[in-house]
């Protein structure tokens, strides 16, 4: 299940008409490849598509410590981090309620300095 979660939010990402992204995107210090670097009104924010295994094995899925540790370097490198968890994804039923998700995840990003969407 997992492995078509990436494509389909790429493909999300050209639907939404965001022109500045790159799958497998490098930060500017070379130190990281993030899933999607995305340029998101005028901020660069890394969104991470995050399997199962960035998760606890049962519900409530919590984020694994190494995990909550390449979010926080990501921060540390002025970038704004939006994880997108499979499990929600899968919650998302059709192109536009994938859509109305990134936007809602990607705003949060924004919005909020120093805080993870």
């Amino acid at each position: 299940m997992f492995i078509v979660v990436q494509p389909t939010v790429s493909n999300c990402c050209t639907l939404l008409q965001l022109e500045d992204f790159k799958m497998e995107g490098r930060t500017t210090s070379n130190r990281h490849s993030v899933d999607i670097l995305i340029r998101f009104r005028g901020t660069m924010v890394a969104m991470e598509v995050d399997g199962p295994m960035h998760f606890t094995a049962n519900r409530p899925y919590r984020r694994l410590g190494r995990t909550v540790l390449r979010d926080r370097m990501l921060a540390g490198q002025g970038l704004r981090v939006v994880s997108i968890p499979w499990f929600e994804w899968a919650e998302c039923k059709g192109d536009q309620a994938r859509q109305e998700y990134l936007l809602r995840k990607l705003e949060v990003a924004v919005a909020r300095p120093g805080r993870r969407a």
